[in-house]
């Protein structure tokens, strides 16, 4: 590794930095092309491109470092873009389904335009027997992601301030979903007792507070319905 022998900094290669800055613009351009872009098939490419190109770039413009930066850049590379094409976007495709939290559904084309085929997607604010534009089955297999993730870290860490911190949201967002699911009237986690069922055997770690704040939040939610609100 290149090292500044007068301050300690690390001295970048001319060519590493060149290799940077053509993963800046790389990223960059194709970001603004699937923007700008009409084409659901165009958007989705060239996100792909965007961030696997110059991920790519990146990690041979910092291969300087050895072998070690490179065996920790590429899981990063590729996770961050897929997880962001998940929670936030259309554009993770296996098998022809679109894979994401959210609900998507091609955007409506203008009134004097008979092209139906290969249209930009736009979320769906609200799925009916959902939380949002999230479908129950999602959610509550996100919860028990969390559930697990928490109580293993509360395992192998014990109650540090990031534990207490992710429990208390945890547990407070499943308190807001079984207030909104005892209000409406909803069965309980809407019927998914599988995923929270793992989930809550994920949560003994955490001693079942997830559990309690759901359990807290539909009691609370179910004094307070409304007769006349409708099962959604």
């Amino acid at each position: 590794m290149p090292v500044d022998t007068k301050n300690g900094t690390i001295v970048f290669p001319v060519w590493s930095i060149v290799l940077l800055a053509c993963a800046v613009v790389l990223w960059a351009s194709c970001l603004v092309i699937s923007v700008r872009s009409g084409s659901a098939t165009t958007e989705r490419r060239f996100y792909w491109i965007g961030y696997f190109g110059a991920g790519g770039l990146a990690i041979v413009g910092l291969s300087f470092r050895g072998w070690d930066t490179v065996v920790w850049l590429i899981p990063i590379v590729v996770i961050i873009p897929v997880f962001y094409a998940f929670v936030r976007t259309p554009y993770l495709v296996v098998g022809g389904r679109v894979i994401s939290l959210g609900t998507y559904e091609p955007r409506d084309l203008p009134e004097d335009s008979d092209d139906d085929t290969d249209r930009p997607l736009r979320q769906v604010m609200k799925v009916e027997n959902g939380y949002g534009s999230m479908t129950a089955p999602k959610f509550w297999w996100l919860m028990t992601v969390f559930a697990a993730l928490i109580a293993l870290g509360a395992y192998l860490g014990g109650w540090a301030a990031p534990i207490v911190v992710g429990t208390t949201l945890l547990s407070g967002g499943l308190f807001i979903a079984g207030i909104s699911d005892g209000r409406r009237g909803n069965s309980i986690v809407r019927g998914q007792f599988v995923p929270a069922t793992v989930g809550a055997v994920s949560s003994l770690p955490l001693f079942g507070f997830p559990v309690l704040g759901y359990a807290l939040g539909y009691l609370l939610g179910w004094a307070l319905r409304d007769e006349h609100v409708e099962e959604v």
